[in-house]
């Protein structure tokens, strides 16, 4: 594949709105969004606690980004009633009971690696490893507010976590998006105190929750399932909606509807969930994320589905088929162990959630929590430490690093979080860092914590030429785990070894790493790939990077921090643009030795001072949102991260670096043969850092020189005889 240099292909874009992760969502029949009734953002409908919502934000009528507040109205997506009006006419075909509530809501795309959750105005939390904002702060024991909220488990789905352990949450989106909490928010009421028996309550619940829905999942088909007719227990009377009675299906049914205008059908039969043992209706699926895999429409083998259940469902207190354990109403399930006849096995245990049970002996004065929304969606993030220490700086660990990292970060400006992105395949419409993207499901990792082989962090992507001069005839290529590595490996009280431990044959000095020397200018080579399916024309892409050169743990609290700005993506898909970043100070040593023609020995070593980075493709102009004009970007990203790109952190250290022979681009294509290996531009089989397609003899020891030397003048002597053989 042949790379061309930006600034002779760019084709500059419109700068166009960011696309962000949008959610859809419902809300129950008791808040004052639907009680009211407001009038929706969109058409100016009465919002129904059957509509799927977005934010209601000026804009397109497809789904919106969450926001800082306040807020209008949401806006209705999809009507649940026959007929009804919104951003996609003809409605659910729900027909109403005492009311008319959609409780679970999927649209059969499910698939990642983090999960997402809500709890209702009674959930009291336990406290986590996180801390605030989580359940615990935000519930009936702390703001009032969690039943609006949006919450992120901070664990992996593929690990199973037994009671009583806590693995904790932390708060991912806000209802109405102001103080306390300072993340975005949907438009919702709050704060929502627990009351039972009261119409309408003081605050919203959020009901039901897809936080990275399309505008073409709208078209369907779209999954729900409707309420129970059985009553509340914290609630009393008045009783439930008893929606799903009135359309003659059970509260544990998965519907389906094909395409708004149709009439809801049961897709998933409660029996294939383990649910209405006790008899029709006796359960109520009160939380969905299904991810469909082969567009079935049903549940068949390879999908993956996961629902909880409301509180007063009869499967509550059953033993499930994974842990043996007694079902909570906080617990998130999967089908049975076993088939229709056994009871739903659990995937994530109420207590691993951060939530309250009395199966733990944890419940509150109102029982155990109920989890009454739920998404799993994959996510990307960065992994530079975010509110821990920080072993950088080359002589001293940093005691506390703000780069704005996790989910929920208080370290990003006001109105701003950790870049996130919702959508990291290499084809579908998305563009990333490097050849191929890597996602980080967890973040802020520990440098310390990175023991190689490494599966949640940055250090195995090609992203990334780091220059030490300004020809790019020293660097190195992150390009594997040997070129961001474990802190671990220690020379010397808080410095740093070479990456993957001493060379052979190599002297550890006795002070450590080799002594820092002047700052020399640096650059980062940065290459971004477009997707294949990207659908020309491309605008609304932009690349920043972010250098803490002064090794203080933030980004952009000096000027020089931020030497890609706002740099148009707009290659052709499927091809790769290169982007040379603004000069930076970074801590050299270079030394070069250069012998006679045609031997050309170059030697090179050099040291870092433990420097992290940043480096975030998405759709946001990050200069044009203040307060970023002054040229100091704190490494944030806007408010509900994106829905495309790719953020990507790297600490470098110390690293022998890639010697180049004469000149920087043997081959001629404008690209320094460093990024040109680096990309996969040039085969570097040989592995000595120089293209292999360049006539170019690597340094060598004196040895090396005179057995290579002594080899030639074999050749010659052999060729001579053989003309001389010839010739007689």
């Amino acid at each position: 594949m042949r790379f061309v240099h930006s600034t002779l292909i760019l084709i500059l874009g419109l700068i166009a709105l960011p696309a962000m992760a949008q959610p859809t969502f419902s809300v129950d029949s008791q808040g004052p969004t639907a009680t009211v009734p407001l009038l929706d953002s969109f058409v100016l409908a009465p919002i129904t606690e059957g509509d799927i919502l977005t934010n209601g934000l000026p804009g397109p009528l497809g789904p919106n980004p969450i926001a800082a507040g306040p807020l209008p109205p949401p806006g209705i997506e999809v009507g649940g009633a026959p007929g009804a009006l919104g951003a996609v006419p003809g409605g659910l075909g729900i027909l109403p009971g005492a009311c008319l509530e959609l409780d679970a809501l999927s649209y059969g795309r499910d698939a990642g690696t983090t999960l997402h959750f809500s709890v209702d105005e009674f959930a009291t939390g336990v406290a986590g490893p996180a801390g605030p904002p989580e359940v615990l702060s935000e519930g009936s024991a702390g703001t009032l507010e969690a039943s609006a909220d949006v919450f992120r488990y901070l664990g992996l789905l593929a690990v199973l976590v037994p009671p009583p352990v806590i693995v904790g949450n932390t708060a991912y989106s806000d209802g109405d998006g102001i103080a306390p909490s300072g993340l975005g928010g949907v438009g919702l009421f709050e704060p929502n105190p627990p009351t039972a028996g009261v119409v309408p309550d003081a605050g919203d619940n959020l009901d039901a929750i897809d936080l990275d829905t399309t505008f073409a999942d709208l078209a369907g088909p779209i999954y729900f399932s409707l309420d129970s007719a059985f009553a509340e227990p914290l609630e009393g009377v008045p009783i439930n909606c008893g929606t799903a009675a009135a359309n003659l299906v059970s509260s544990a049914d998965v519907l389906v509807v094909p395409a708004p205008g149709g009439a809801p059908l049961v897709a998933i039969p409660a029996a294939l969930l383990g649910l209405d043992v006790g008899g029709v209706g006796t359960d109520d699926l009160d939380a969905l994320a299904w991810d469909d895999a082969d567009s079935s429409g049903t549940l068949t083998l390879g999908d993956t589905i996961l629902f909880s259940v409301r509180r007063g469902s009869a499967v509550i207190g059953a033993l499930d088929t994974v842990l043996g354990v007694p079902i909570e109403p906080g617990d998130v399930l999967t089908a049975p162990v076993g088939g229709p006849g056994f009871a739903p096995g659990i995937v994530v245990t109420a207590e691993a959630l951060g939530l309250a049970t009395a199966r733990s002996l944890t419940a509150g004065p109102f029982g155990s929590d109920e989890l009454n929304a739920l998404d799993v969606i994959s996510e990307e993030y960065g992994d530079a430490p975010d509110g821990i220490p920080s072993c950088q700086g080359g002589v001293a660990c940093v005691p506390v690093s703000t780069y704005p990292t996790v989910a929920g970060t208080v370290n990003a400006v006001p109105g701003r979080t950790s870049p996130t992105h919702t959508s990291t395949a290499p084809v579908g419409g998305d563009y990333f860092l490097g050849t191929a993207p890597t996602v980080e499901p967890a973040a802020d990792q520990p440098c310390c914590d990175w023991v190689p082989p490494e599966t949640v962090c940055d250090e195995d992507d090609s992203g990334a030429v780091l220059c030490l001069d300004p020809t790019c005839t020293y660097g190195m290529a992150i390009a594997g785990p040997m070129a961001v590595v474990t802190c671990g490996l220690s020379w010397g009280a808080g410095q740093f070894g070479p990456p993957g431990g001493v060379p052979p044959g190599a002297a550890i000095p006795a002070a450590g790493f080799p002594p820092l020397t002047t700052p020399l200018p640096s650059f980062w080579v940065v290459p971004v790939t477009m997707g294949a399916a990207e659908t020309p024309p491309l605008a609304g892409r932009f690349l920043n990077v972010a250098v803490d050169h002064d090794f203080t743990g933030t980004f952009g609290d000096i000027a020089g921090e931020w030497p890609i700005t706002d740099a148009p993506v707009a290659f052709l898909p499927g091809l790769v643009q290169i982007f040379p970043s603004a000069a930076f100070p970074v801590s050299v040593t270079v030394t070069t030795t250069v012998g006679p023609p045609p031997l050309f020995l170059v030697t090179s070593t050099w040291s870092v001072d433990g420097l992290w980075s940043r480096f975030t493709v998405g759709p946001e102009p990050i200069a044009l949102a203040p307060p970023f004009a002054a040229a100091l970007w704190d490494g944030s990203g806007a408010l509900g991260g994106y829905d495309r790109g790719e953020t990507e952190d790297w600490y470098v250290v110390g690293d022998p670096a890639i010697p180049q022979g004469p000149g920087n681009d043997c081959n001629g294509n404008l690209i320094p043969d460093i990024a040109d290996i680096a990309v996969g531009g040039l085969a570097d089989l040989d592995g000595d850092g120089v293209p292999d397609v360049c006539l170019y003899v690597p340094a060598m020891s004196p040895t090396g020189i005179l057995i290579l030397v002594s080899l030639m003048l074999m050749l010659v002597i052999a060729v001579i005889a053989t003309r001389r053989w010839r010739l007689t």
